[in-house]
């Protein structure tokens, strides 16, 4: 509005200096003798002083001045203007890319957890073909293992079948070689052992008896010393003195010592035994052990 006043009051003085230079002077005179028909009209003349002037361009001046500072301010508004917009450009920008950054930030957290969670399945699914492949292996040697021990057991009662027959073709012979004794005339006496374990007599036999039981003595250590224990084993020996088997045929009643007895002559393995035909009354012979003597 201040504008506008000072653009009015330009119009206003512009006008009156124009009035002043421009219009032409009225001067008024007057003539007696003539008649008044025949008078002129009088020209009239407006005087205007030099100091009026200076006035009126002063102010011209002093308007001109105002009009160039409201045109600086102007500028300055408008420069102010163009400058809080850039800077609410600038704080947009900063903004945008600030969202930006947080957008990217966030989109790497959601890939970062993308690839543990794939990572995490991945480590499990391995995790479970690990232990499934182990069960397959412990079943597949469980299995292999069954068969094997079904196995070793089948050679076992073949072998326990074998070794039988082979003590009852002993006990014949044994048998047999004592009734032939019986029947020359020799003397019995087994150093101890029943004729029923195949005591067959003689030098021969009695030596080696008595090797085998001071080799099962050394390799002896009764658990208990009651000396009213004793426990009667079957020793069942190949050719050579091997021990095919040992069995109790009559148990002291006391499991661990029948046990220690079984072990003493496992240790013991070979044990020494004549060759040839001297051989026979070993294939099957019984061993009566108490704590203090084998006999």
């Amino acid at each position: 509005m201040h504008i506008i006043a000072l653009a009015i009051s330009a119009i206003v003085h512009g006008s009156l200096l124009f009035v002043l230079f421009y219009s032409a002077p009225m001067i008024l005179t007057t003539d007696s003798a003539a008649p008044l028909e025949s008078q002129e009209q009088p020209e009239i003349i407006v005087m205007v002083s030099d100091d009026m002037v200076q006035k009126v361009m002063k102010e011209l001046e002093e308007q001109n001045k105002d009009l160039e500072v409201i045109g600086l301010q102007k500028r300055d508004e408008e420069k102010l203007r163009a400058e809080r917009e850039a800077e609410e450009k600038r704080l947009a920008e900063i903004k945008r890319q600030e969202a930006e950054k947080r957008r990217l930030a966030e989109q790497k957290k959601r890939e970062e957890e993308e690839l543990k969670r794939k990572q995490e399945e991945e480590r499990l699914a391995a995790e479970k073909r690990r232990q499934e492949a182990e069960a397959k292996a412990k079943a597949d040697a469980e299995a292999k293992a069954k068969a094997e021990a079904e196995q070793q057991a089948q050679a076992e009662r073949v072998a326990q079948q074998r070794r039988e027959q082979e003590a009852a073709e002993a006990r014949q012979r044994t048998e047999a070689a004592a009734s032939a004794n019986q029947q020359a005339g020799g003397t019995g006496g087994g150093g101890g052992t029943s004729r029923d374990a195949g005591g067959g007599g003689g030098v021969v036999y009695d030596r080696y008896i008595a090797q085998i039981r001071s080799k099962i003595q050394r390799n002896w250590q009764p658990v208990v010393s009651d000396p009213g224990l004793k426990t009667e084993l079957r020793l069942t020996l190949f050719p050579g003195g091997g021990v095919a088997d040992v069995k109790v045929i009559k148990s002291s009643g006391n499991a661990a010592f029948d046990q220690s007895a079984q072990e003493a002559v496992r240790r013991s393995d070979p044990l020494p035994v004549p060759s040839g035909s001297d051989f026979d009354p070993f294939r099957s012979f019984i061993l009566i052990f108490s704590p203090d003597r084998i006999r």
